[in-house]
């Protein structure tokens, strides 16, 4: 580590990239620290918490559920503009078997949820030199394979946040991006939100929350995924809450059809 974090530098440590930032009137050093090649799965079994309706373990980390408050702020567009690719790391890309993916980096993958094996297919990117995405462009910050990207790049910018007694969930930009390097080399992630909620953004929202729904009921889990589109579509202005037993089943396997 160098002391040149003091001046919000980024800062290439061997395997880990950490990004830190000082702050000289409170007296407070903020970082994180990204693995190179870490598991996208931890996320997306946030993410899956969110939305089950029971606690399950994954690869023998539990995952407890609770009410889930849906803000209004979901529901806003945002923009991902080009000559970025700031959280474009080379992260574990994980797919369903009924996803698109790029067949030649992918392989079977076991995964253990509740104490039953399933397959899915990931792309380790232990390959990959240097902290980005094997797919991401250098020349413009655009994803070389956006139609067969993974669920946990299609997800963004929504968040899920864990509250003392339930999961808020909301969409905003990536927290502490100020200090993420772009791909020439500037700091600051660019992708914003627009603040205004219409009918696209409304219906990208949705397709967003089907495609969680899809690797719940592959893993078999009771989702609220259901709910949460019907308050989608009531274009709301207040936020909701999904209690935990909600009326809802599976998820409907027909929305998770391949390609």
């Amino acid at each position: 580590m160098s002391s040149a974090a003091d001046k919000g530098v980024v800062i290439i440590d061997g395997k880990n990239f950490c990004y830190r930032a000082h702050y000289a009137h409170a007296g407070l050093i903020c970082m994180i620290e990204i693995s190179k090649h870490a598991d996208s799965l931890w996320l997306i079994a946030k993410y899956m918490a969110a939305f089950s309706k029971s606690d399950f373990a994954l690869n023998g980390k539990l995952h407890t559920v609770m009410p889930t408050r849906l803000c209004v702020s979901l529901l806003q567009g945002f923009i991902c503009p080009p000559n970025c690719g700031a959280c474009c790391v080379a992260y574990t890309r994980d797919y369903l078997p009924t996803d698109p993916r790029p067949m030649q980096t992918t392989r079977p993958r076991d995964v253990e949820v509740n104490g039953v094996m399933y397959e899915i297919f990931s792309d380790p990117q232990t390959d990959v030199e240097g902290r980005y995405c094997r797919d991401l462009r250098m020349e413009d910050g655009r994803c070389a394979a956006y139609q067969r990207r993974t669920f946990l790049c299609d997800f963004e910018l929504i968040r899920i946040i864990a509250r003392k007694s339930e999961y808020w969930v909301t969409q905003r930009p990536i927290g502490r991006g100020w200090c993420m390097p772009t791909v020439h080399g500037k700091r600051g992630v660019m992708c914003h939100t627009t603040h205004q909620i219409t009918p696209d953004s409304i219906q990208e929202v949705i397709r967003k929350l089907e495609r969680l729904g899809c690797w719940l009921s592959f893993f078999n889990l009771p989702s609220r995924i259901p709910e949460a589109i019907a308050w989608c579509y009531s274009h709301p202005n207040v936020s909701y809450v999904i209690p935990v037993n909600s009326d809802h089943g599976l998820f409907e396997r027909s929305v998770c059809r391949e390609g």
